[in-house]
């Protein structure tokens, strides 16, 4: 076993938070949202996640999440977002 690395969820250096474009899916509205809210940024707000930018239509948001906050992300709302990691350069 290499011991000059941590081993996987131990006490190592937190992953880093990368930047996800989250938008809704084509044809889906807030209402198709698992929770009761108004708008897509108060759904992440409620959910705990870290807000970068929010577009001007409001149904695209640009945030900062682990691994484990876009895994739960996606298995709770199921096919309503889309969740696409941001490259470097990408315009939206």
């Amino acid at each position: 076993m290499d011991s000059s690395r941590p081993l996987e969820g131990g006490s190592g250096e937190a992953k880093p938070m990368r930047e996800f474009v989250i938008s809704l899916r084509k044809g889906k509205t807030v209402r198709d949202l698992p929770a009761s809210v108004d708008t897509l940024s108060d759904f992440l707000t409620n959910e705990k996640i870290a807000i970068t930018t929010v577009m001007p239509t409001g149904t695209t948001i640009v945030a900062r999440l682990s691994d484990n906050d876009r895994t739960r992300l996606v298995q709770r709302c199921g096919n309503t977002v889309h969740v696409v990691e941001r490259a470097k350069g990408h315009v939206l």
